[in-house]
């Protein structure tokens, strides 16, 4: 998603969340939900829990923390819809 605040971008919210502590200055748990929340309530859809109930959309980042996923943006990530992993 190239756009005027990342002309470069490749629509990798772990990167926008990057640029959003940069140039923001906002926390990286901030940055986060700016970009996966905030992203599906501007689209008019629903918070998203990891919880019993909730649809199954995900995406699984190997990091200890919202700070590491975010810093190191692991290009190992699982994506899941509808509890299904896709490839």
């Amino acid at each position: 998603m190239q756009d005027p605040f990342n002309p470069i971008g490749r629509a990798d919210p772990l990167e926008t969340a990057s640029l959003l502590v940069a140039a923001a200055h906002v926390s990286p748990d901030v940055a986060y939900e700016l970009v996966s929340d905030g992203g599906r309530q501007v689209l008019g859809r629903g918070r998203v829990a990891v919880e019993p109930g909730s649809p199954a959309d995900l995406v699984a980042v190997r990091a200890s923390s919202m700070r590491e996923a975010i810093a190191m943006a692991p290009g190992d990530r699982r994506v899941f819809r509808h509890g299904i992993e896709l490839d």
